[in-house]
């Protein structure tokens, strides 16, 4: 594969990554809504303790979904200023060789760093919308169990 079609690739993959994440968000604010659209009139009960342990983990799901991001954006940073650093063109860097490597494995470090809390977040943000949607299951369960023998 040849330079321009990894980028091409790479490119690809980012952006889809990205809107999964955001599509992740989206879900995790729209169960959070529904909850609160449904307990509007609601009266604190021991029976809403899975529904309020749903919240939790949306709300949770939320947050690392936007820590994501955040460090996403931050790897991607980190890339282009390795690039920028490997091809001579930082600013703020002289052209010196070893001052370049040094600055290289600096930024490299730092990348790799930032990749593995993408990924730590990535993970946490899907693992949390689905604790939160059994748990908001297990609640709606009980509350259907509860009216059949009322």
């Amino acid at each position: 594969m040849n330079e321009s079609g990894a980028h091409s690739l790479h490119s690809r993959l980012t952006e889809s990554q990205a809107k999964y994440a955001y599509f992740l968000l989206a879900i995790a604010a729209a169960a959070i809504g529904l909850v609160v659209r449904q307990t509007q009139e609601a009266r604190f009960q021991l029976a809403q303790i899975p529904l309020a342990a749903a919240v939790l983990c949306y709300g949770a799901s939320f947050f690392c979904g936007c820590k994501y991001i955040q460090w996403m954006n931050a790897t991607m940073r980190a890339n282009v200023a390795l690039l920028q650093i490997q091809e001579g063109k930082h600013p703020g860097l002289p052209n010196h060789p070893q001052l370049i490597e040094a600055a290289a494995d600096g930024v490299r470090q730092a990348a790799e760093t930032n990749s593995a809390a993408t990924a730590k977040y990535s993970r946490w943000q899907f693992r949390l919308l689905i604790a939160g949607a059994v748990f908001y299951l297990v609640w709606h369960v009980a509350t259907m169990w509860g009216r059949s023998f009322s």
